[in-house]
This record gives C-alpha cells, sequence and structure tokens, in this order.
C-alpha cells in the first residue's frame, strides 16, 4: 500500500481516496517513464505517493483532481 507510511494520519475513507488518485496516475506515470530499472519505479511511487499526501495536507481529497494535478507536477518535471 503507497500509503501505509501515513496511514494513522487519515480516516479510512480518505485513504481510500489517496490509493484511488495514485491508482488513476500511476500507469500514466509509469508509461512516461517507460524506460526506468526497477529501483526508478519504486522511487516514482515514493515520490507520487508523498506527492499525493502533501496536496491531501492542503485539503484536497478527490481523486480525479489529485491525480491529474500528480500528473502535471510529474510531466513537467519530465520535461525539465
Amino acid at each position: 500500500m503507497p500509503f501505509s507510511h501515513v496511514s494513522n494520519s487519515y480516516q479510512p475513507e480518505q485513504l481510500k481516496k489517496l490509493t484511488e488518485a495514485f491508482d488513476l496516475a500511476w500507469p500514466e506515470i509509469m508509461r512516461s517513464y517507460g524506460t526506468a530499472t526497477e529501483m526508478q519505479l519504486g522511487q516514482l511511487r515514493q515520490r507520487l505517493a508523498n506527492f499525493i499526501v502533501a496536496c491531501a495536507c492542503r485539503g484536497e481529497f478527490e481523486p480525479e483532481k489529485l491525480a491529474q494535478t500528480a500528473l502535471r507536477a510529474f510531466t513537467n518535471r519530465r520535461a525539465a
């Protein structure tokens, strides 16, 4: 579970929404980083989870919005 490190900080319904956001964004990020090694993918998974948690700390819990925000951030970093 990508959010086990913060599971005590959120209600089960909130964790469900964070996980849904992760599941929406992850396939697209994986495609974008297609040549990444397993180690790099693990790091990307952690970065994505941390990014989603950072957005949730600001009160955002809508999965689609969280996923789109994460995708924009990861796409911008990839292009840089």
